[in-house]
């Protein structure tokens, strides 16, 4: 629709405007504190070393295990959009919530893996075909898209298995038979409530402009934090240097007792 394009280009433009300003903002307020520095109005503008070794000590841990957690998620997505294959674990973002009730004509075997609910990120295991039982939740291939289904019904034809599945909410099973080939995996309740929703919306568009947007005001405060950090040490430089040298004029000027 063109009107979705046309609200795409001034949702743009208005974050445009907004790092702008935000930019501009922050070098204000950052000639601001260096000037107040330099003058002597923030003597103790830094937090106490020890916190700040803390702090930083956090920031790099944290960073570090974000990166590896995207990285970690980026190359099992890729290998499985190229090879239909995994490493250990595949997450799925839930799109729809035809699991996430027990539909009053359906019963579930005891013991059953309970189901989820739309935008849950949820983890595949793999599964092999043989070791498959009714009641357990899978993941197969429909055309192009993945569903997350319990199995209804197990069929044995030919010394290959096949699969009836059916959504928890949903009154009917689904139409056809899945084959062993077309199972990703199965699910085994391992899963991040609603996160699903977020990471959905980080992929659209507006979502990248939202994440570069939020990279960018952080890379920013962090050197202009650090360009702080050395205006506040290079006046210290001054002021222990005009103290020593006031000393040692003073020493000069003592006069000697005979």
């Amino acid at each position: 629709m063109w009107w979705a394009m046309v609200l795409k280009i001034v949702c743009a433009a208005f974050g445009a405007v907004f790092v702008a300003l935000g930019t501009a903002q922050m070098m204000v307020s950052y000639r601001r504190v260096r000037a107040d520095i330099y003058g002597g109005l923030r003597d103790n503008f830094l937090k106490p070393k020890a916190i700040r070794r803390v702090l930083s000590a956090l920031s790099c841990a944290l960073c570090a295990v974000l990166c590896a957690a995207i990285l970690l998620f980026t190359a099992n997505s890729a290998l499985f959009r190229l090879t239909g294959k995994y490493v250990y674990m595949c997450p799925l973002v839930v799109k729809s919530g035809s699991m996430s009730y027990i539909h009053p004509s359906l019963t579930l075997p005891e013991g059953a893996t309970e189901g989820f609910n739309a935008f849950d990120l949820v983890f595949i295991e793999h599964a092999d075909g043989e070791n498959l039982k009714v009641g357990d939740i899978i993941a197969f291939w429909c055309g192009e898209e993945i569903v997350i289904h319990r199995i209804a019904e197990i069929v044995e034809r030919d010394g290959a298995r096949y699969f009836a599945t059916r959504g928890d909410a949903n009154a009917l099973a689904d139409e056809g038979y899945v084959s062993e080939g077309g199972i990703v995996g199965a699910y085994y309740g391992a899963k991040v409530p609603y996160l699903g929703g977020g990471l959905l919306f980080l992929a659209s568009a507006e979502g990248l402009c939202l994440l570069c947007a939020a990279l960018y005001f952080c890379v920013m405060s962090s050197v202009l934090n650090s360009r702080l950090k050395r205006a506040e040490a290079r006046r210290r430089e001054v002021l222990r240097a005009a103290a020593e040298e006031r000393a040692s004029g003073a020493a000069e000027d003592k006069p000697e007792i005979i």
